[in-house]
């Protein structure tokens, strides 16, 4: 109707808003694709980088651990190599010592390096490679039967000097380490102690040409009773000299007591104190320390007595049962003949534990390392060799330039580090304070008012440090007599301290604190310590009326206060 009188209205409609969302339908549908795409891109780049970081680690894991072998292998061959120096061995006797290195530690609990240096000690004892071989062996039982008192090498140098000293061979050295150790066992003696008490001990025993067991048995009833290791093994050393001296062999016969058989060969040096022993019972005590005194003098007299007490009074057995005299020193030399397989024994017994299992695996473990790295450590040798030899040509090479090339080369070099330090300095400090400025703006501070805040503190800083560089400059250098006078000031304090110390102490000056006052220039310090100690005094003196008084003011009141508790009792 509207539209009859010319009054409708016409609409038109135009789709503009399609065709933008259809771009970007298609925008957001690239980006899509593009972020996917790169997100792929990004996984792959980092699946890569994580198999090529495996590799490297793999790499490098293999080169370290082929590295750490070669040098594990490297040490034992050198330690091999320097006991072939020593002993002058072939290229063949060598690799028998490096067999009989490696076959000793898978025995015992001691790595093929400890054993090594076994083996050296004993070459340079004097052994052949051969001889030492035979003697490793019995040496790693006696330093594990120590129970760690005795290193291999300690065990070596005992082993040699033992066998040195008492002219045993090698085909005995098992049962002489087994009675060594059957001594510790048996006695007060420690392994530790062993080569200072045989090494004195010897030379008596070669006097009077004793055995090892003889000697052991000696100086184990020696140290059971005399302390000390040094003053036992002296005893039974200066006890067996004297028994070599004629004059000493006539006293003994004298009472009946033969040192010599009918060939003039020396007897034992226990059964002559055993066969002594009833020839002095018969003595009175001033008789029988008179004539121990003369005939062993008095370096052996505590020993010799220490072993006719221990034979007198018995020797226990582990069953308990006590035997004296003979039958004592049969027992004792029972104990020592048949020691053999002792060193074995305690050797199995120690590594049959949890800790000796551990130490069996760790040497067994540093065997498996000598003998895999051998290989590598033939490997790298070449190569080894090659950059030693470079590096010597370099050495060479440098060695030969003029005195001014050197220093020329030195000053580019220093000047270079330098140009470079600063560079790196430079571009360090741009970055660390663009970084500064973005966290200052992000904590909402800005540098300008950073700097104010700290500014003024920091410049209070500086100028206390300059003053008080100045001032111990000025102190240093007397500037305008300051250090003079900071010198006496330090005096007439220390004086005044010394001073006040002596009143209050002594109640008076005394010494150089008297002459030191006693000057007119210190005449108003002294008057004015004297002032300061009768003030003190007077107020001592203050204190101590007004204690004194109350207390005679309680003890007067005692009668009032007892009677007053009485009745309150009452």
């Amino acid at each position: 109707m509207l539209n009859n009188l010319g009054l409708g209205f016409i609409f038109t409609a135009r789709d503009l808003a399609s065709g933008v969302f259809t771009q970007l339908e298609v925008n957001f549908t690239r980006l899509d694709r593009r972020v996917g795409l790169g997100t792929a891109r990004i996984e792959g780049a980092f699946q890569r980088l994580g198999v090529a970081m495996a590799l490297f680690s793999a790499g490098a894991v293999t080169i370290g651990a082929s590295l750490s072998l070669a040098n594990t292998a490297g040490q034992f061959e050198q330690a091999v190599a320097g006991v072939a120096a020593v002993s002058g061995a072939s290229a063949e006797v060598l690799g028998q010592l490096r067999d009989a290195a490696i076959k000793a530690s898978l025995a015992t609990q001691f790595t093929p390096t400890e054993s090594v240096l076994g083996l050296r000690e004993l070459t340079q004892a004097g052994f052949t490679a051969a001889e030492a071989m035979k003697l490793l062996e019995p040496v790693l039982d006696l330093a594990g039967g120590s129970l760690g008192e005795l290193t291999p090498q300690g065990a070596a140098g005992l082993a040699s000097q033992a066998m040195k000293a008492f002219g045993i061979s090698t085909d005995k050295a098992s049962i002489s380490v087994d009675q060594m150790l059957q001594a510790v066992n048996v006695f007060a003696l420690s392994a530790n102690e062993l080569p200072l008490a045989l090494g004195t001990a010897a030379r008596g025993a070669q006097a009077l040409n004793q055995s090892l067991p003889e000697t052991l048995i000696a100086l184990g009833l020696v140290k059971n009773v005399v302390p000390g290791v040094e003053r036992a093994s002296t005893a039974v050393a200066v006890a067996m000299e004297r028994m070599a001296d004629p004059q000493v062999q006539k006293h003994l016969r004298g009472l009946g007591v033969a040192v010599t058989d009918s060939k003039g060969n020396f007897l034992s040096f226990l059964d002559i104190l055993d066969k002594l022993s009833p020839a002095l019972e018969r003595m009175t005590a001033a008789q029988r320390s008179a004539f121990l005194l003369k005939s062993f003098g008095r370096e052996a007299l505590g020993g010799v007595n220490a072993i006719l007490t221990q034979f007198s009074n018995g020797i226990r057995k582990d069953t308990g049962e006590v035997v004296r005299g003979a039958a004592a020193l049969k027992h004792l030399r029972d104990e020592f003949e048949n020691a053999g397989g002792t060193a074995k024994a305690f050797r199995e017994q120690m590594l049959d534990t949890f800790q000796g299992q551990k130490t069996l695996l760790a040497g067994n473990l540093e065997t498996l390392a000598i003998v895999l790295g051998e290989p590598f450590s033939q490997v790298l040798k070449p190569l080894v060799t090659l950059v030693a030899s470079a590096v010597q040509q370099v050495l060479g090479v440098f060695q030969t330039l003029p005195g001014p090339v050197k220093r020329a080369f030195a000053a580019f070099a220093f000047g270079a580090g330098a140009v470079i330090t600063l560079v790196g300095a430079v571009i360090a400090a741009k970055v660390g304070l663009a970084l500064m400025v973005v966290g200052l703006k992000v904590l909402g501070l800005t540098l300008g008012g950073l700097l104010a805040t700290v500014l003024p503190a920091v410049g209070a800083v500086i100028l206390l440090g300059v003053a008080v560089a100045g001032l111990a400059y000025a102190f240093r250098h007397n500037l305008g007599g300051l250090g003079d006078f900071a010198r006496r000031v330090q005096e007439q304090v220390t004086l005044a301290f010394r001073g006040l110390v002596q009143l209050f102490e002594d109640g008076g000056f005394s010494g150089a604190v008297r002459e030191e006052l006693g000057r007119a220039e210190n005449a108003g310090l002294k008057d004015f310590l004297i002032n300061v100690y009768l003030w003190g005094h007077r107020i001592h003196s203050f204190f101590s009326g007004l204690a004194d008084g109350f207390s005679s003011g309680l003890e007067a009141a005692r009668p009032t206060l007892e009677a007053f508790q009485g009745t309150v009792g009452r």
